[in-house]
This record gives C-alpha cells, sequence and structure tokens, in this order.
C-alpha cells in the first residue's frame, strides 16, 4: 500500500523521461483524493439517544425515554405532528422500548406491523411508523 508523502524509490533502468512526470503527476493525484476522502467522514451524525429526552409520562409511568424522544422528534419533523404526540403513542405502545413485541407481530417503539417495513433499527422503526402514518393518519395508533 501506497501512502500520501512517501517516497517511492523506482528502478532507474526501466524509466524514461516522460514516465517519470507521469508517476509524479499520478501521485500528486493519488494524494488529492486520498487527502479528500476524510473529509467526507466528518458528517457523521450522532447516536440515535444523543441530547433527547422525553417530557411525556403516562398515568401508569410509561415514557418514551431518551431514544424515543429522538424518534418523536424524527417522526415531528416527517409529518408535522408535534413531537408531544409521538411521544404519547411511543410510551403507550412500547414504554419506550426499542426492542418491545407484541405476539399479534407488532414491534418496536411504535409498535407497527411488519408490512409497513423492518424494525431492525431505530432508522427502520422511523420510517416503519412514517409509512404507517402516510397510510392511516394518526388512526393507525387509534389517536
Amino acid at each position: 500500500m501506497i501512502k500520501v508523502g512517501q517516497i517511492l524509490e523506482l528502478d532507474e533502468e526501466n524509466l524514461s523521461a516522460g514516465s517519470t512526470e507521469t508517476a509524479t503527476e499520478e501521485a500528486v493525484t493519488y494524494e488529492d483524493v486520498t487527502y479528500n476522502a476524510p473529509a467526507a467522514s466528518t458528517t457523521y451524525s450522532q447516536p440515535a439517544t444523543a441530547n433527547h429526552s422525553s417530557n411525556a409520562v403516562l398515568s401508569n409511568g410509561n415514557t418514551a425515554g431518551a431514544t424515543g424522544a429522538y424518534a418523536a422528534a424524527r417522526m415531528a419533523e416527517l409529518t408535522g405532528v408535534p413531537a408531544s404526540t409521538w411521544e404519547q403513542i411511543i410510551a403507550r405502545e412500547s414504554n419506550g422500548q426499542v426492542n418491545a413485541y407484541n405476539p399479534s407481530g407488532a414491534s418496536g417503539l411504535f409498535q407497527t406491523m411488519p408490512g409497513w417495513g423492518s424494525t431492525a433499527t431505530v432508522d427502520d422503526q422511523i420510517q416503519a411508523a412514517y409509512r404507517a402514518y402516510s397510510a392511516q393518519g394518526l388512526s393507525a395508533w387509534n389517536y
């Protein structure tokens, strides 16, 4: 593997003056590409639980929790329905438990059915809930 800034020594017998220039130009191009590639990774987003807190507490003590508050905020962005409404739904449906499962087949924070999509990750759960909302509105949760 060639690294940025590495000096390569080539066999002088096998090089001509023209190919030396080409090799130098390729090395400069390689360095530019290598230098620019890490810049794209600086757009990493925080984990789902970062900087979100839930205010919703149901009479039975259920809450959306930090991950549920994140999911509620994302759903508010996607649907225009206030995050507090989504927090109430999450608190009622799953008590903020990402891996909540119902024998009916519903799962995740929003307790969506498999037909709405995967619930493997929090982002999958948000997308499944968005699909359910897009088709049925809040009535998908009897809300």
